[in-house]
């Protein structure tokens, strides 16, 4: 099995695109990209823009091999529905509009799906299902919060398992603080787990008690499965400081020979947190004129 995070927030947009690939099946997670509209006050820097053509490109590149797209909620990050026609011809395996959904997610959805029309070769609901193709399986969580509550509605996590190892890409559960989210990655046992980690700054509410349970609940994936390559980006990583927010389990990871990292780590390079250095970006312009 093949691995590739496409887009993420370490690579400098908002996005969690994998690309999986096994011997009998492409796999697309989740092909899109976005910026934040707004951060520090200021619209997105023009090195973000750059950025995001050039992993929409990516995207689109890594789509046309693809035999089965998913999407794990209607988040503009996670869904594009501009483009429509990159389902061409391919499964599409998405998160049911009709049950666990909040009111925002599922009129994106319904609209999202009268676009697709017939490109698809097929239009399958997710949500707790389990699809074969060749000797991959695809597995779906029931639908778990989005985050430490249901203010934002619900995803499904997908595991991928080949005959080499299972992948879980678990969507936005922004550090699994919930039961239902850490249940499917300990079932799943993962060898490789992409995670939306925490989004710390917002999670230091209610005395920090969200954080210290994905604290806690990140540490017990480390030690009770059978993970190596363990990737944390998206909402974690929307601060410059994101390390020093839950050093522990740095630390944990390092005792138990687990390399916990960010995409960009895992693809080799070094973070390139656009977004969490927009402030920075715009002051360097400044600088630079005068």
């Amino acid at each position: 099995m093949k691995i590739i995070p496409i887009s993420a927030d370490s690579l400098g947009t908002r996005s969690m695109a994998t690309f999986v690939e096994t011997k009998d099946c492409n796999i697309f997670i989740d092909p899109s990209v976005r910026l934040a509209p707004k951060r520090f006050g200021l619209p997105p820097h023009k090195i973000e823009k750059e950025r995001k053509r050039e992993h929409w490109k990516e995207i689109k590149e890594c789509v046309r091999k693809s035999d089965v797209l998913i999407v794990t909620h209607y988040h503009f990050d996670h869904h594009n529905p501009d483009a429509p026609s990159i389902y061409r011809r391919k499964t599409a395996l998405l998160k049911d509009y009709q049950n666990k959904i909040n009111r925002n997610q599922q009129m994106r959805a319904k609209r999202f799906i009268r676009k697709l029309g017939d490109y698809p070769k097929e239009i399958l609901p997710a949500d707790g299902k389990t699809f074969e193709f060749g000797r991959t399986l695809i597995e779906f969580s029931k639908p778990v919060p989005h985050g430490p509550t249901l203010r934002m509605g619900w995803v499904v996590e997908v595991a991928v398992t080949d005959e080499e190892q299972t992948f879980v890409h678990t969507s936005d559960i922004q550090g699994a603080s919930v039961k239902s989210q850490l249940e499917f990655i300990l079932k799943s046992n993962p060898r490789t787990i992409l995670m939306d980690g925490p989004f710390s700054v917002l999670m230091m509410a209610d005395q920090g008690r969200p954080l210290k349970s994905s604290e806690r609940n990140i540490i017990k994936i480390i030690r009770k499965t059978d993970v190596k390559d363990f990737l944390i980006d998206h909402h974690f990583v929307r601060e410059e400081e994101y390390r020093d927010r839950i050093p522990k389990i740095f630390e944990v990871a390092k005792e138990e020979v687990v390399n916990l990292q960010t995409c960009a780590g895992y693809l080799g390079r070094k973070d390139d947190l656009l977004e969490a250095k927009r402030k920075k970006l715009y002051k360097a312009d400044e600088e630079r004129k005068r």
